[in-house]
């Protein structure tokens, strides 16, 4: 039987258009030029600009998901995804080519990331990248987020579908690196470093987003299948793939109960799966 979740309140990822006009010398948090985790091509410091709004945690309903055991079968109203659970996790990562998105209604929005929490607390550590229409324009971007210290800081705004990305969130005490290397345009690399005292790291995630306005979640941008791979997670000196760890397979629904996205099953010895859109969801 599939365990359902209800959309999580957040306030919405605002248009990437308002880069344009924030410039890049807008304020914001910068990109630490050193950090750990993945291999990839050198790393530059880019000026990030904070953007009013989250992409936070969803809200679970009925059984607690923190649950031990057999893998479940999750819905959502606004992840897809797989999430590893059971354990105090130190480092997730993640690959996956950024699909070629369509606006399927004028103002919806795609965003892929791995992070940490968010799943069973209200904390969230992210990295991806985004795609977002406002008013039919489509543009697409690098991003971070540090929940509830900080909204969502766009960092590169050259991505393109055909990408190839690798992101990941690694800790150590209460350090977080949180680092996403565009393997096609380095120049929307870049790595974060920052700390946070109450984050739990009570689960690691590979996901598809649709995010949240103040009057509801946006309507999901149509986008071509995702390949996501090489999908490892780590506790302390135990890495492996994300079979290694009690898990969950998510699928997004809307409130009338239909797929919105859908993941296919964990193959590779866990480390690859596909994230597919089937349909955008309410305006």
């Amino acid at each position: 039987m599939s365990k359902r979740l209800s959309p999580a309140r957040t306030l919405a990822v605002c248009s990437l258009l308002a880069l344009s006009a924030l410039g890049a010398d807008a304020p914001g948090a910068s990109a630490a030029s050193s950090g750990a985790g993945s291999s990839g091509p050198a790393v530059s410091s880019v000026p990030s600009v904070r953007l009013p709004g989250y992409a936070g945690p969803a809200r679970v309903l009925g059984r607690h998901p923190f649950a031990l055991g057999p893998m479940s079968n999750v819905e959502t109203t606004n992840w897809a995804g797989y999430v590893a659970k059971g354990h105090t996790f130190t480092m997730v990562r993640g690959n996956w080519v950024v699909p070629k998105t369509t606006c399927s209604r004028p103002n919806s929005v795609a965003a892929f990331w791995v992070g940490m929490d968010g799943y069973t607390n209200s904390y969230v550590e992210q990295a991806g990248t985004l795609a977002m229409c406002r008013s039919g324009h489509l543009t697409y971007g690098t991003w971070w987020e540090m929940y509830p210290q900080t909204g969502v800081q766009i960092v590169g705004r050259s991505v393109q579908p055909g990408d190839h990305i690798t992101a990941s969130v690694w800790v150590k005490g209460n350090r977080f690196t949180l680092k996403v290397v565009d393997h096609t345009n380095p120049s929307n690399s870049f790595t974060k470093v920052t700390t946070c005292v109450r984050c739990k790291q009570s689960s690691a995630e590979w996901v598809a987003e649709r995010t949240q306005s103040p009057h509801g979640l946006y309507p999901l941008a149509r986008f071509s299948k995702v390949p996501f791979s090489a999908s490892r997670v780590g506790v302390g000196q135990t890495t492996g793939s994300i079979t290694k760890f009690d898990h969950d397979a998510i699928t997004m629904i809307n409130h009338q109960g239909d797929d919105m996205a859908r993941v296919s099953t964990l193959r590779d010895g866990g480390n690859r799966f596909d994230a597919t859109w089937v349909r955008a969801g309410a305006p």
